[in-house]
């Protein structure tokens, strides 16, 4: 997955989130690539949008999920993984048994059918 972010304290904190949810992050403008962005002007060039919605914004008629900044790390995990296989995803009907928690504190989710269904062929580490 890709994630690109305006604030840089928010691309940090999305990053981090995806790496304790056990997400490959990658750098890649590869379109069939999940992407996980507040930035309306990447929904043009991404297939796959996960919107982090904020107070005040709508939602972009591109964006495939919305999200708020009170996603886990096994809601996002899970959302990705819809996404990126032409699913729909809802907070409200996520599998995660545990409530949300704010982002930076949620647990890894490496159950047997979770690990690294969002990994892609197209998305290479970063330096690859």
């Amino acid at each position: 997955m890709r994630v690109q972010c305006r604030l840089p304290v928010l691309q940090m904190a999305l990053t981090q989130l995806a790496f304790l949810a056990g997400l490959t992050v990658c750098a890649g403008l590869d379109q069939a690539v999940p992407l996980l962005t507040d930035d309306a002007t990447q929904i043009a060039i991404a297939k796959r949008v996960l919107w982090i919605q904020q107070p005040g914004q709508a939602t972009p008629k591109g964006a495939k999920v919305s999200l708020d900044l009170s996603i886990s790390a096994a809601q996002l995990h899970e959302a990705v993984n819809a996404v990126a296989h032409g699913q729909d995803w809802s907070s409200r009907t996520a599998t995660d048994a545990q409530p949300a928690s704010p982002i930076g504190t949620g647990g890894r989710d490496d159950d047997a059918t979770g690990a690294g269904l969002a990994r892609s062929r197209h998305c290479q580490p970063p330096g690859n």
